[in-house]
């Protein structure tokens, strides 16, 4: 078995290793004069989808041929093609992912089912550190935002990735890798504005410290339009949900020695999310007012790494950092601020010849003060802070040299609203080939419980009882509310049958016990906050529902030309959800659109000029009721010279306006429509 590579490169970079018999680079390409006839007959040229680099499946370097996952890679390359400016958009281009935005600062997004604006199964991490918020588990994605230039690759697991990632990580996998800034020295500038992004400007500057020290900082700066509401709306003119934000940060990364990187790196955003909101406020008289509201949101981070590679077959890492989250609504006064500290260790070594053990620890302090002043909503207690320990080990096995290998581990945690909690998997994948794999998987996962499942207290609109009165759900959190599970059951085959072809097919069923449903309990009479008699049932959280889930994912590339391209995607999903006797489920089986595709032609169609073609199609939406829709969006940029290139962008075309998601929230938000947009820009590089 080969040793793990070393930690890091002579240039700073994460050293990856290559797979045999692959043809990856013009030394490679040099090196084939060398050979004779016997040896060239055995060299295989992969595909880049199959050789691309991964490291989120077992948290040590690989790639995707060899990866026993439904593993997906979105390359620096391919964000800046897309056209996209959020990281949501840019995840439209995952098969099997469901982005539905709800305003325009706001996304329900979710992969292989239950898709909800607070969807909980979903980890999201941006260079190591997880952005979920302990408060839903889920991911306020108004705030996650990167200079998009910076970003290495996304790689992004379909299926559950607890047994190294612990909790959250159970449908899904998105990790956000940006670059080491020895990659990113120089100069870069971009402006722009169009008919619905108002203006934005970002700039970064990379440098050289010292001969082993190189660093970058960055400042971005946007405002955006409010969402499509319909002319006979009350808040049609008023635009609730506009959006802007500043942002600023930095990256160090040090190489003290051969075998050792270090990386310092942080941010600071600061800006306003808009929205509309309809109060469940006194019956009848003021029952459907609406308000602007504005979400006042400040945060930063620090984060610090450093990684070694102790001999040829051994290397660890141990990464800190600090998170800061402060939301303050301002009109219904509304406010949470939050802290985070997180510590990770890990360590790889070979054991034996045929062995290599990957084992790590952490710890996670969670301290969080939410305020409301709102009689809907409220926390109790309003101040709380939180501990999570946890422990990881996992052998990878070569059992046939380079075709057969198998991967068994396990996490363990312990957190204080479900204690202890194991999330084992075992993987196998084979290649027979170099153009071919085929893998499987067998994984048990978990979403911990949340603050909102324990300590929420909201009051909603509930009328489903007969009768004259109004009637409202009090909706209070359960400490004994335990964990959800998932057992899932995965296969998925990759081909490159040609040099310029590429597949990737993924079949999955998932079972589902112990998800979160309502309880009612016995309906009494009572009276509103503005003292108008109504009817109140009391609910509160249970865990009452069984769900199955299955369907399968597809992806593929074909390199029609030297300058022509297309890549395309197309998943397919069934919800079953069994709700036990009295429980209400708190998600429909109609939530998951059942078919998704999109097809991307890229290609040169004149020297120094590129375009970019994405047709997306979302099935229809049962509950909350959204229509099917189709667009398509279209990028062309034209290269001025080796340091300009200018670009316009459509997005959305083909439909002025169309809904993604329910009109209403449960919290009273309101929701617009996407419209077609048009924007343009210039960059620049030095």
């Amino acid at each position: 078995m080969a040793a793990p590579p070393s930690a890091i490169t002579s240039d700073g970079s994460p050293n990856l290793g290559d797979p045999p018999s692959v043809i990856q680079n013009q030394e490679d390409v040099h090196d084939i004069f060398k050979l004779d006839v016997e040896q060239l007959t055995q060299i295989d040229v992969v595909a880049p989808s199959f050789q691309m680099e991964v490291t989120t499946v077992t948290r040590q370097e690989s790639n995707v041929g060899r990866s026993p996952a439904a593993v997906y890679v979105i390359t620096s390359e391919m964000i800046r093609q897309s056209g996209a400016r959020t990281l949501p958009d840019i995840l439209r281009l995952v098969p099997g992912f469901h982005v539905a935005r709800m305003d325009a600062n706001k996304w329900a997004i979710s992969c292989r089912g239950f898709t909800d604006r607070f969807a909980d199964k979903l980890l999201v991490q941006i260079d190591g550190r997880t952005v979920y918020t302990p408060l839903f588990s889920g991911v306020y994605w108004d705030v996650q935002d990167l200079l998009l230039e910076d970003i290495e690759r996304i790689e992004v697991i379909r299926g559950p990735g607890a047994s190294v990632w612990g909790a959250n990580a159970v449908n899904g996998v998105v990790n956000i890798i940006t670059k080491n800034s020895q990659k990113t020295q120089g100069s870069f500038f971009q402006a722009g504005a169009g008919t619905e992004e108002k203006g934005f400007a970002e700039a970064r500057y990379g440098g050289k410290l010292n001969e082993h020290t190189t660093f970058r900082i960055y400042g971005k700066w946007f405002e955006r339009d409010g969402g499509y509401l319909p002319p006979t709306h009350s808040l049609s003119r008023n635009e609730p949900d506009d959006w802007r934000q500043a942002r600023t940060g930095f990256r160090v990364d040090h190489i003290p020695t051969q075998d050792d990187l270090l990386t310092l790196q942080g941010d600071y955003y600061n800006g306003y999310s808009g929205e509309g909101i309809r109060l469940p406020g006194s019956f009848p008289p003021d029952f459907r007012t609406t308000l602007r509201n504005d979400a006042h949101v400040e945060g930063g981070n620090l984060l610090w790494r450093w990684s070694r590679q102790v001999d040829e077959d051994s290397n660890w890492s141990i990464q800190i950092y600090y998170d800061r989250t402060e939301r303050h609504n301002i009109r219904y006064l509304y406010a949470e601020d939050r802290d985070i500290f997180d510590i990770d260790f890990q360590h790889s070594f070979l054991l034996g010849d045929r062995h290599t053990l990957t084992w790590g620890f952490g710890y996670r302090y969670t301290e969080d003060f939410v305020n409301s002043q709102p009689w809907y909503l409220a926390f109790n207690p309003a101040k709380r802070a939180d501990d999570l320990f946890s422990y990881f080990i996992q052998d990878e096995i070569e059992v046939i040299d380079e075709r057969l290998f198998f991967l068994v581990g396990s996490k363990f945690e312990h957190n204080d609203y479900s204690g202890f909690e194991y999330q084992p998997t075992g993987r196998v994948v084979w290649q027979p080939n170099p153009r071919t794999a085929v893998w499987g998987a067998v994984s048990r996962a978990v979403r911990s419980p949340s603050r909102a499942d324990s300590d929420l207290e909201l009051t909603l609109l509930y009328d489903i009882l007969p009768g004259p009165l109004p009637e409202f759900a009090l909706v209070r959190g359960n400490p004994d509310f335990e964990s959800e599970t998932l057992l899932s059951y995965e296969i998925g085959l990759r081909r490159q049958p040609v040099k310029t072809i590429y597949w990737d097919l993924s079949v999955f069923y998932n079972d589902y016990d112990d998800l979160r449903g309502f309880l009612p309990l016995t309906p009494i009479a009572g009276t509103t906050p503005g003292g108008w008699p109504a009817v109140i049932v009391p609910v509160t959280w249970a865990n009452g529902v069984r769900a199955q889930t299955y369907g399968f994912e597809w992806s593929g590339s074909w390199e029609l030309t030297e300058t022509w391209s297309l890549r395309g995607g197309y998943s397919f999903i069934r919800l079953n959800i069994e709700p036990a006797p009295n429980v209400v489920r708190a998600v429909e089986e109609g939530g998951t659109p059942r078919n998704i595709f999109f097809i991307w032609l890229m290609g040169r169609p004149w020297k120094q000029w590129q375009t970019d073609f994405i047709l997306r199609y979302v099935d229809k939406v049962d509950s909350p009721n959204v229509p099917r829709y189709l667009v398509g969006d279209i990028r062309l940029a034209r290269q001025l010279s080796n340091h300009a290139e200018v670009f316009v962008v459509g997005r959305n075309m083909f439909d002025g306006a169309h809904r993604e998601w329910s009109r209403q929230d449960s919290l009273a938000i309101i929701g617009t429509e996407v419209q077609s947009e048009v924007y343009g820009g210039i960059t620049l590089r030095y």
